[in-house]
């Protein structure tokens, strides 16, 4: 089984991702987290990590998923903050990526 925390639960696209995660036999909604949450307070590690969310709010989840050595599937649009995270170097330290 695999454990899923959706980033950005609250959009049209975090909602329709909890769905086919119910759906499915292999994957378990473990936490579902938006722009006023706080992921370091969670208690237990997903094994991925899905974002739907804003680009500016990828950041911090993204620095949380280097730390914890999760993988993460972004599907947030405009691109553009992928300039902002070379240049913090969060990239460069893991693998996942």
């Amino acid at each position: 089984m695999i454990n899923v925390l959706i980033h950005g639960i609250n959009g049209r696209m975090g909602q329709e991702v909890l769905k086919q995660i119910e759906k499915a036999d292999n994957f378990c909604f473990l936490y579902g987290i938006d722009k006023d949450d706080n992921i370091e307070e969670i208690s237990n590690i997903p094994d991925v990590i899905i974002d739907f969310s804003l680009p500016q709010a990828s950041i911090n989840m993204l620095e949380f998923a280097v730390k914890n050595n999760i993988p993460v599937v972004i599907a947030t649009t405009r691109i553009y903050w992928w300039t902002t995270i070379f240049n913090k170097k969060i990239l460069w330290s893991n693998t996942n990526f």
